[in-house]
């Protein structure tokens, strides 16, 4: 049991890496929060532009919401973020 709580609850590793976790929980928050607008957004222009009735168009928006509903948004922001450099 000692062994257990000396390797998770460790305080010397957690006051060496606290101010690193809190800062990557500041970037998490930003980033969720950006996530939010952007989607938010992204969804009523999406909305607008299927009211129009155009049915290609609809056709897109609903394979593109399906699509990204499927993936969870911080998958997509690493994709974006890990794989846009790559591409050039």
């Amino acid at each position: 049991m000692m062994r257990f709580l000396d390797t998770f609850f460790n305080g010397q590793v957690i006051a060496n890496y606290l101010p690193d976790l809190i800062a990557a929980m500041g970037v998490t928050l930003g980033l969720a929060v950006a996530t939010i607008v952007t989607g938010i957004l992204c969804g009523a222009a999406l909305a607008c532009l299927r009211v129009a009735g155009i049915r290609p168009v609809n056709f897109l928006i609903i394979v593109f919401a399906d699509v990204m509903r499927a993936l969870p948004p911080l998958v997509l922001i690493l994709i974006l973020f890990f794989g846009m450099p790559s591409r050039g």
